[in-house]
Parts: structure tokens; C-alpha cells; sequence
């Protein structure tokens, strides 16, 4: 199958039209802050960014595993375990995350068991720590693990705007995804019917990614422990799709990291957007990557966008870029005055926050503008009501779907 013909069998995050070049920056802006990995499809043809595409643009853009597009684009190196489904628990209303030690003293008081991702536009790789019942197990950054990668992670995001997400994951699985991986083999195939390979290890991972999804197989001491397929166990695969297939060797991580004592004795422990301005009052973003800027910086020291190429875009490309503010409040001032001015090309956009924003309050706002900008609203929020990971806004949509809905 066709990766073309194997985007057809996914539901597009964004479906958008766009017309002039300010939409077009703004789409950009927008596709690279919001996804990680994704494939864009225009006129039955594949893009791997938007560079390639000249305006009017007719696409639909799709999310895609990272793990997937690296082996897409023939890159075979730190390829990461697939997630099973992930339930993201929701720890501060802060946007920066703060004070890292608070997050990881209310992971400790909860007792939560999975992994806490720390992500920035301007960290090389992202970081992870992992938890078992509260405890740290591992820590990750790049090539490191344990202290050496908390003390690097620490401080590679002191000055810098980072957002972090727990998510819980099962208890088995943590000493998977805390282990040390080593890639064996990496091989295409265009069929495959039995997965049984002449491996002698005593722990490894056999992991498969195609384009309409994953699967995963776990053995130890030579007996499979189990069996994932698109987030549900099985038994028996059989998978009829090209796809990407690689196995690890597991190495796992024994004792815990006192992670509190540690930080305490690293300087700076917090992570704080970091005021630069004579005014000690404000914080001034690029509006690109949307790290800290001095107020009278032409161009960000960071990724080189000229700030006054921002200031000449329409209001209304301004506001679709505020959608990915690092401040909260800004995000829903945004979403209120999209709402007012009835912008209807925000609307993927606010899709994608309502799917993918980790901050309730926003996210009810995200509901509220796209009720009044979507005739459709009520049939996407049903969807959103049986995947979203978040009770709160589940309870929400299920008030707003009694209310407008039925």
C-alpha cells in the first residue's frame, strides 16, 4: 500500500485553506509548534514540511509517530518506544511549569506511576523521567540516564520555556520505557505473517510501525509477556502494510534516584520564563519560537526571526499565532477575540487545541469559540468526548453537548 493511499485510512489533525502568504506563515508557525512529527497531503502528493508548498494552499495535515516518519525519511537512529494510550494527568495550572521541584513533589505525594515529558522548542532531544509510584526510576536526556541526565536536563531548561506532561502509563511498562535500549536491526518488509525471530537475549522489544499504526511484542527469559496492536493486546499479528520494523536489546535500570536532593543542590533548580526587559515586570516572547527575548530586540538571539516581520502581519494572522502563546491567559484572550471578530480560518486550530492543549481552562475556551465559529461543532465534540484523556473537560463537553447539542 501506498503511503498516499495509507493517509486516506487516518482522520487529517488539520484540514486548511489557505489563500495568501500571511495565512500561509501563520499555518507554519502554527503546524510546527503544535506537531512534533506530521506529513502534510496536497493534490495526492506528500510533503515532509511545508517549504514545498506554494500558495493557494488545499491540505490536510497529518500527526504522525516520530518513530514512523524517521523510518519514512530513512533515519534510523534514537528511535524511542512506541506509546501505548497515554492519560495525561493534569499537575499545575502554571504554563511554564514553574517550579520543577513542585511537580515532581506533587508526582511523589500522588504516587503516580509513568513518565514526565519536558519539552522546548530549544532542547535537542526532549526529556523524560520516569516513575513508579512516585519514586523516580530513571531519567533520560539524549544519550544519558539517571543523575547525568537530570543534571544536563536541569540545565538545559533553567532559562529557557519549557512545557511538561505526566502521563500515566501501567506499572509493567515503566521498566520498559525506563530501560536502556539498544537497536539490534531495522529491516522493511512488504509482508510479514509470524513474528518469530532467532534473538538470544533475555529481555528485548520487537516493534513494528506502519502507517495506519504500531505494534509492540515484549519477551522475556524467551516467553512473550505480551502483545500490543494499535493500544489493544492480542494474541497472534498479522500485519499486511509496508512497515518499518526494529527490535531492542533492554538493559534495565536498577534502584531509584532521590531526585529532590539533587536538584536542592543544583543551582538554579527552578524553571521560570526569565524576565530580560529593563522592566523586571514583563516577559517578551519571539513570536516564533517563543522563547525569552530582550523588549528592544529587533531579532530573537535564538532562532534569528526578525520581530518586525511579525509586527507587519494582519490582526487576524497575530491572533491564530497567539493560539500557541506560552501564557495561558493570552491563549484564551485570543480564543475571546477570535470568537468576537467570528474568524472561521481559526478553526482547525482550535480543533487542535481542544485535542491537544493540556490546560483545561483553555481548552473550555477552545469549546466555547468553536461553537460559535463551526456549524460541525457539536459532531467533533462528540468525538472529543470519547477520546479525551482529561475528566474535567469531558464533564465539560458533556454539559455544553446537553445545553447546544441535542
Amino acid at each position: 500500500m501506498q503511503l498516499e493511499q495509507a493517509l486516506t485510512l487516518l482522520e487529517p489533525s488539520l484540514e486548511v485553506s489557505i489563500e495568501n502568504e500571511e495565512e500561509f506563515l501563520a499555518f507554519e508557525q502554527m503546524i510546527n509548534a503544535s506537531f512534533d512529527c506530521f506529513l502534510i497531503s496536497m493534490d495526492n502528493n506528500v510533503f515532509y514540511d511545508a517549504k514545498s508548498l506554494k500558495t493557494p494552499v488545499y491540505a490536510k495535515v497529518y500527526k504522525v509517530d516520530c518513530n514512523f516518519y524517521k523510518a519514512l525519511v530513512g533515519k534510523t537512529e534514537d528511535i524511542k518506544i512506541v506509546h501505548p494510550k497515554l492519560n495525561k494527568v493534569w499537575l499545575s495550572p502554571t504554563d511554564t511549569r514553574a517550579d520543577f521541584a513542585k511537580v515532581l513533589e506533587d508526582i511523589k505525594t500522588m504516587k503516580l506511576t509513568g513518565f514526565l515529558e519536558i519539552k522546548s522548542k530549544f532542547l535537542e532531544v526532549d526529556g523524560y523521567i520516569y516513575f513508579k509510584n512516585g519514586d523516580v526510576v530513571n531519567a533520560k536526556f539524549g544519550d544519558l540516564d539517571k543523575e547525568p541526565a537530570v543534571s544536563f536536563l536541569i540545565s538545559k531548561i533553567s532559562d529557557k520555556v519549557v512545557t511538561m506532561n505526566f502521563y500515566k502509563i501501567p506499572e509493567e511498562l515503566v521498566d520498559i520505557y525506563a530501560a536502556r535500549h539498544k537497536l539490534l536491526f531495522v529491516k522493511e518488509e512488504d509482508e510479514i505473517t509470524s513474528l518469530d525471530f532467532d534473538v538470544n537475549l533475555k529481555e528485548f522489544l520487537t516493534q513494528g510501525l506502519f502507517p495506519s499504526g504500531y505494534f509492540h511484542i515484549y519477551v522475556k527469559n524467551d516467553k512473550k509477556l505480551f502483545s500490543i496492536i494499535n493500544d489493544e493486546m492480542v494474541e497472534t499479528l498479522e500485519i499486511y502494510e509496508p512497515f518499518f520494523l526494529s527490535v531492542f536489546s533492554l538493559e534495565f535500570v536498577e534502584g531509584c534516584i532521590d531526585i529532590l536532593n539533587f536538584i536542592k543542590s543544583y543551582k538554579p533548580a527552578n524553571v521560570y520564563a526569565k524576565p530580560t526587559s529593563a522592566d523586571k515586570n514583563f516577559v517578551f516572547f519571539c513570536p516564533m519560537c517563543w522563547n525569552t527575548i530582550n523588549q528592544d530586540d529587533i531579532v530573537c538571539t535564538h532562532c534569528g526571526y526578525n520581530v518586525e516581520n511579525f509586527i507587519k502581519l494582519p490582526y487576524e494572522t497575530k491572533l491564530i499565532i497567539a493560539l500557541s502563546h506560552p501564557i495561558a491567559n493570552y491563549r484564551i484572550t485570543a480564543l475571546n477575540v477570535i470568537k468576537s471578530k467570528n474568524l472561521s480560518m481559526a478553526k482547525p486550530f482550535i480543533r487542535d487545541i481542544i485535542l491537544n492543549e493540556d490546560n483545561p481552562f483553555v481548552i473550555q475556551s477552545a469549546i466555547n469559540t468553536l461553537l460559535t465559529l463551526d456549524e460541525n461543532a457539536c459532531s467533533f465534540l462528540k468525538h472529543v468526548l470519547e477520546i479525551h484523556e482529561y475528566t474535567v473537560v469531558k464533564r465539560y463537553i458533556e454539559d455544553i453537548y446537553r445545553r447546544y447539542c441535542i
